[in-house]
């Protein structure tokens, strides 16, 4: 059986095949969380949901790089779709927890549903949205 890639997997691997990846992190029981390093930003891009199944690996990521010394990270969600109360809930921990380490969280490529979802929930005040394209977390990133 040939694995085919579809035309977003393919954009995904490309953009990808330009920068750093520190981890690849199989989400229990879905699709993997890629996190790349550009410059002194960590991109993490996130699989198809982000759920309490995933959290973990998603906190773990973070940890390890600010242990490291990273200050800036970017959650990509271009191919998410969906967060559940535990994948707001991680999102808020890391937000406090970087902040509390001197460094920045910022997301994007929110679909209409998630970005209607930050709006709704007031976390779009707490956490820094990143319109796609702009450069306002201090790197590049695929769009």
């Amino acid at each position: 059986m040939v694995n085919r890639l579809n035309r977003e997997d393919a954009a995904f691997m490309l953009a990808l095949s330009s920068q750093t990846v520190i981890v690849e992190r199989g989400i229990r029981g879905g699709e993997p969380m890629v996190a790349t390093r550009q410059g002194d930003v960590i991109l993490l891009n996130l699989g198809e949901q982000l759920v309490v199944r995933g959290q973990l690996d998603l906190r773990e990521a973070v940890v390890e790089e600010l242990d490291k010394g990273a200050k800036k990270f970017v959650i990509d969600f271009s191919r998410t779709g969906y967060i559940d109360s535990a994948g707001l809930g991680v999102l808020i921990s890391i937000s406090k927890q970087v902040r509390s380490e001197g460094g920045e969280l910022s997301l994007t490529n929110l679909n209409e549903d998630l970005r209607s979802l930050f709006h709704l929930t007031k976390l779009d005040t707490l956490l820094g949205i990143i319109e796609p394209g702009t450069d306002r977390a201090g790197a590049d990133f695929p769009n």
